[in-house]
């Protein structure tokens, strides 16, 4: 049996998702009104059923050729996740209904449709995936802000670095080249120019981000793949450093 890093067991459990959805979603909540607990705990539970129901759906029927250690690790122990995929469910729901704002739980049903339609677009046309999966993520994190004021500077921001995760992570895991390192300087000028204006949080932690993506892009070359897949994530961890100072 191979033995995994522990910084790799994280990813291999969806867990790194969930962790960067509620930082950010904890993060953003300090420039507005507080969000209820319920609100972060549905959104970290359904950010953990959608990511390990994709990996399971992935890794349906026979393997094709050589899969990446998550995908390996949903193939080798799908009856297990399915069984704590239905227990999380029911918790996720119970609080749902129990304790989440009526307008949030409403909009949160507002978005399964969304989920299907990504799920139909990745089959039919697999290039959208990776926005289309950066626009949910970033939706369902900034959602409850938004109901409360939809004027946010930097939404549109976060959803081009959330699929420019996704996208680094695809060109990595299957040897394609991409314009990676253009697209994170762009976003990084984008995001610094937003800061620039309106001196938002927000915006300065995106623009530190896409400049940690921008040298990840650079110095992707020398690391491994296990290096690369951990680092990206990390490089969406930069409201930790503004929750320091």
């Amino acid at each position: 049996m191979t033995v995994r890093p522990w910084w790799l067991w994280p990813n291999l459990l969806s867990l790194d998702a969930v962790v960067i959805a509620v930082l950010w979603q904890v993060f953003l909540s300090r420039t507005t009104a507080p969000l209820e607990t319920a609100s972060t705990v549905v959104l970290g539970l359904s950010v953990w059923l959608v990511y390990t129901a994709d990996r399971l759906s992935d890794t349906w029927g026979a393997a094709r050729g050589e899969e990446s250690p998550r995908h390996a690790f949903a193939r080798r122990y799908r009856a297990p996740l399915m069984a704590v995929m239905a227990m999380v469910l029911a918790v996720d729901l119970a609080v749902a209904f129990r304790w989440l704002p009526g307008r949030e739980l409403a909009a949160g049903f507002s978005m399964l449709p969304a989920v299907a339609a990504r799920v139909f677009a990745v089959r039919r046309y697999p290039t959208l995936k990776n926005l289309l999966t950066g626009l949910l993520f970033a939706t369902g994190i900034w959602m409850p802000i938004l109901l409360v004021d939809p004027w946010r500077p930097g939404f549109a921001l976060f959803v081009l670095l959330c699929a420019w995760n996704c996208t680094a992570i695809d060109a990595w895991e299957h040897s394609t080249a991409r314009p990676l390192a253009p697209a994170a300087a762009v976003l990084m000028v984008a995001a610094f120019g937003v800061f620039s204006v309106t001196h938002l949080g927000v915006a300065l932690a995106e623009t530190l981000s896409a400049a940690l993506c921008c040298g990840l892009a650079l110095l992707a070359p020398r690391l491994s793949v296990n290096h690369r897949r951990f680092a990206v994530d990390a490089c969406l961890l930069t409201p930790l450093l503004l929750h320091a100072v």
